[in-house]
């Protein structure tokens, strides 16, 4: 099955009868497992999470008015296989031996688990560390983003905040110890359709607005209050990958972002992307960094402190990286890489953070350090 459900959605063209829909209903059945290329898709088409019981509700397709539901079985609801394989789940719990995550998704059927997946270990070990309230920013950390580009696929522009060493206070006044070089995910700007990795098809200049707006919205972009004509931005870099450098029609797509646009009747300046190269073996480095940092966000087995840099999450700002960063699958010809095909847009904009030199640049003219 597609990562998108393509084929699986073709099916439905072909339901056809002369016969009234009374005499000879028309239906689709199918059975599924958690995980696989089409696992995320799943997810949103049925409003799946967890371990599903019994019958979900009806859906209704607010295009077709068509009705859909999951019936979710297991092995005891199967009185054929408890008869003919009275030792099936005895197979898969040997076949799944030190593999919580799998046993979980194989045995009980737990749609927030991607079995074999390319981090779902890293999520259901640590996901307690790496999910964190939204906090108030500490002065000396430095805010920056990082971006994957898209158009029928999605594009990814997300925000991180990288620690000092600061103690940060969550707005409950709970508060955190932090390691110098932590990152944290606290915004994202992602252009899908609501289909999952299906892309908007926006202009450069939509999406360059899209990016600028959400900055104000958050505050991180916001006007001199003695001098309203001027405006400060405290997100002074981006970076993405080297490809949207390239020219198409004489002009890149990196050229195409540093146009100014309008904003509420405002000109704003476009972004400015410093160009992050991607060398032989970059995307298995990349794939090392990332699960490494979110391992990174709790303590190691002999130790109750944290030793490394960790990535964490603001799971209520950035819901698409919450949605797709757990349940991506594995690249089936290179198990230490991301499927490209799924839904790795978000993925593919951390590991660019990750690989970029972000050591402070000085700016004399500004005199700032960021």
């Amino acid at each position: 099955m597609q990562e998108n459900l393509d084929g699986y959605l073709k099916m439905f063209s072909s339901l056809r009868s002369a016969l009234p829909e009374d005499v000879m209903p028309l239906q689709v059945l199918f059975t599924a497992n958690p995980g696989g290329s089409s696992h995320n898709a799943l997810v949103h088409r049925f409003n799946l999470s967890g371990i599903p019981k019994g019958a979900g509700p009806c859906i209704v397709d607010p295009k077709t008015g068509e009705t859909r539901r999951i019936v979710h079985c297991s092995f005891d609801d199967n009185r054929l296989l408890n008869r003919t394989t009275p030792n099936y789940l005895a197979s898969i719990e040997q076949a799944c031996e030190g593999n919580e995550p799998m046993l979980q998704a194989f045995k009980y059927g737990n749609w927030s688990i991607v079995a074999g997946g390319a981090l779902d270990s890293v999520f259901f070990k640590y996901s307690k560390y790496i999910f964190v309230e939204d906090f108030e920013i500490p002065a000396g950390w430095r805010l920056f983003a990082s971006y994957d580009h898209g158009s029928t696929r999605p594009y990814a522009w997300l925000a991180f905040a990288e620690s000092d060493g600061t103690t940060l206070q969550f707005r409950n006044g709970r508060t955190m110890p932090t390691l110098p070089g932590d990152l944290f995910i606290i915004g994202e700007v992602y252009g899908w359709n609501g289909t999952p990795d299906k892309g908007t098809d926006e202009p450069i200049a939509a999406i360059t607005t899209k990016v600028q707006s959400y900055k104000i919205q958050r505050g991180w972009r916001h006007q001199d209050l003695l001098q309203p004509v001027k405006w400060y931005d405290i997100i002074k870099r981006n970076f993405a990958d080297d490809a949207i450098g390239q020219e198409m029609n004489t002009v890149s797509a990196a050229e195409e972002f540093k146009a100014s646009v309008i904003i509420n009747g405002i000109k704003h300046p476009g972004l400015n992307f410093e160009l992050v190269s991607k060398p032989p073996g970059s995307r298995e480095t990349g794939f090392t960094l990332v699960r490494e940092r979110l391992i990174n966000t709790g303590p190691r087995p002999d130790s109750r402190t944290r030793e490394g840099k960790g990535l964490f999450i603001v799971r209520d700002h950035v819901p698409n990286t919450a949605r797709t960063l757990p349940v991506l699958t594995r690249n089936p010809k290179n198990l230490d890489d991301v499927d490209p095909a799924s839904e790795s847009h978000i993925f593919d904009a951390i590991k660019y953070a990750l690989a970029a030199d972000r050591s402070p640049h000085v700016s004399f003219r500004r005199r700032q350090i960021f």
